[in-house]
């Protein structure tokens, strides 16, 4: 238990002594040991480049964290070093997860099988918090997979080509207020999203290069490229891609953000128009990023979920 526990377990303790009550709820502890957090915690809007925490759980209710640990090295069969490594996704149903085939593609995860991932939904937080852990709720919000499609074409070397990929999770999730799916475009739509248009990239992602995911998920509005400018950028083919972001802006995404969702409203709707791809690696945030087009891929998607 860190010192930080300590404090948040004695003024827990006061605020139920101030209430005449006890607090049953693990949200509502949780709740406030993020309240108390964010008192000790001064400097936490100074982590926030370009973007905002998602303080609400139920805001972005179809995120999700996908973790795995790796073996890095081992001795005599024991594991001398490992890695965890995170991607973001979204709920499509209540039993499917909609990523980037990179997530599960890079070179230490290629081995991993689909029970070795966790995805976990409703909550923000990266990893379970040591509420969640104490008070039983930690599996409220995690499945284990079931198994993964990777899309048959991915092709790394041409710009992560076709980046895209599914995770069934081992039972369907409770659709609830802070955990529900997002909705896919239909087949085709070119004038969706439009250029110009703002839309929402979240995830986990470093605030800059070189720093350490964050602990808490955080969104951030960029504008949608065109065609063209998205081609100009980066020499892709906008058929199954697009570009969103600003050229010297401190706004996008970063490394761990990838696979995760970028929404936009049509029709007063929020729709999953992109699959985090890919940024530029020393100037993330200066540089518009490459998301997979889902009305690309709906038919794809559709095929396997049904």
């Amino acid at each position: 238990m860190t010192f930080t526990h300590y404090l948040t377990f004695i003024f827990l303790l006061t605020f139920t002594d101030l209430q005449g009550s006890d607090v049953n709820s693990a949200s509502e502890v949780k709740q406030l040991a993020r309240l108390l957090q964010q008192l000790l915690d001064k400097d936490v809007d100074k982590r926030i480049i370009g973007g905002e925490v998602i303080s609400d759980d139920m805001e972005q209710p179809w995120l999700v964290s996908l973790t795995t640990e790796v073996t890095v090295s081992e001795f005599l069969g024991f594991t001398i070093r490992s890695r965890t490594i995170h991607c973001a996704g979204s709920l499509i149903s209540r039993e499917w997860v909609l990523t980037s085939a990179n997530c599960f593609m890079q070179k230490e995860a290629a081995g991993q099988k689909p029970e070795q991932w966790t995805a976990r939904y409703g909550d923000k937080d990266l990893e379970a918090s040591f509420w969640e852990s104490l008070f039983g709720s930690k599996d409220k919000w995690e499945r284990q997979g079931k198994y993964i499609v990777v899309h048959e074409k991915y092709n790394p070397g041409d710009h992560w080509l076709n980046d895209i990929a599914l995770l069934r999770m081992t039972e369907p999730i409770q659709d609830v207020g802070q955990a529900r799916p997002i909705t896919i475009p239909d087949r085709g739509d070119d004038l969706y999203p439009l250029p110009n248009q703002y839309c929402i990239a979240m995830g986990w992602g470093c605030t800059e290069p070189g720093r350490d995911l964050t602990d808490r998920a955080r969104q951030v509005e960029i504008p949608v490229l065109s065609d063209i400018s998205c081609q100009r950028t980066w020499g892709v083919t906008t058929e199954t891609r697009l570009c969103a972001g600003e050229f010297d802006k401190n706004k996008g995404i970063c490394k761990g953000d990838n696979g995760g969702p970028l929404i936009c409203k049509k029709n007063e709707q929020w729709l999953q128009a992109g699959i985090a791809s890919f940024a530029h690696a020393q100037r993330p945030g200066q540089y518009p990023a490459v998301f997979t087009k889902v009305a690309a891929y709906s038919n794809w998607i559709m095929s396997h979920i049904k």
